[in-house]
């Protein structure tokens, strides 16, 4: 993984941190280190229980978003345009400001769970902290436990639609149905594009370091295959992976995988009591 993020530095870098000086681009960098300097913060100021309770806890997190100005929602600013000709209507305009960087939030909570060991990787959790409904005593809008712990499941189980793609896609490249050569780096560019999602063939040319002909000959043979799809945007060509419905199949069946042993039948249940019981202790459902 840090092999292929040296790799793919040139190929995502912004115009800005090419043309621009270089003092420009390390304040950038600062300022991102910065919000995740407060984000951690946060996350440490919540308190620590005997029992995880990751539905409170994250309501706890909203709590201290609500008292941090980093986090909290500024109001958008008004402002006239200077009057035209006699009659003519005043024109206004409105600036919004930029969202609450959540995405920090986001990216840290999987350390907490990792070190509550409720997780055994800290993998990050995308929309998980969105703002809360401001008028909660509305009785059509749903209190703010049951907010959060919705956002919660539904990041969660973008997780696990997450894995089972990366699953189909490395039976994809193990099974070799990319390309008969092996010294074919197509397996390469399939991978890249499962995992990083949409690129142009110019940005895969500097990641694998491949010439254009070279990138376009195995881009074509993996969208002949049915393994990509393209899309023009701005006049550009990117390229995605398609997973195929019929390794989805496999994965969501459970194709030659071994049966599971009674222990983990048993450590299943378990488990779902376990979270049966912390459901009806916090109130979600």
């Amino acid at each position: 993984m840090a092999e292929l993020a040296r790799a793919m530095l040139p190929a995502l870098l912004a115009p800005a941190d090419h043309f621009e000086t270089a003092t420009s681009s390390e304040d950038a960098h600062q300022e991102v280190h910065a919000v995740l300097a407060v984000a951690r913060s946060l996350l440490t100021s919540i308190g620590v229980r005997q029992e995880p309770d990751p539905s409170a806890e994250l309501c706890e997190l909203h709590d201290a978003i609500g008292a941090d100005v980093t986090f909290t929602h500024q109001e958008p600013i008004f402002s006239s345009l200077p009057r035209g000709p006699i009659g003519a209507k005043p024109r206004h305009l409105v600036s919004r400001p930029p969202r609450p960087p959540f995405w920090a939030l986001d990216l840290l909570w999987g350390e907490r769970l990792f070190a509550q060991g409720l997780m055994s990787v800290p993998l990050p959790f995308p929309g998980l902290v969105k703002p809360m409904t401001e008028n909660v005593d509305d009785l059509d809008q749903p209190d703010p436990v049951s907010e959060v712990a919705a956002a919660l499941r539904h990041s969660a189980e973008r997780l696990i639609a997450a894995l089972k793609d990366a699953d189909v896609a490395v039976r994809t490249i193990v099974d070799g149905q990319l390309c008969h050569r092996n010294t074919s780096r197509a397996p390469t560019i399939f991978g890249i594009l499962a995992g990083f999602g949409q690129l142009r063939g110019a940005q895969l040319e500097a990641i694998i370091g491949a010439s254009r002909l070279g990138t376009r000959k195995m881009l074509s043979t993996l969208e002949k295959s049915g393994l990509l799809h393209r899309t023009r945007t701005a006049g550009a060509d990117l390229f995605s992976v398609r997973l195929k419905a019929e390794a989805r199949s496999v994965v969501d069946r459970g194709k030659d995988t071994p049966a599971l042993s009674r222990e983990a039948l048993d450590d299943y249940d378990t488990s779902m009591a376990a979270i049966d019981a912390l459901l009806a202790r916090t109130g979600a459902h």
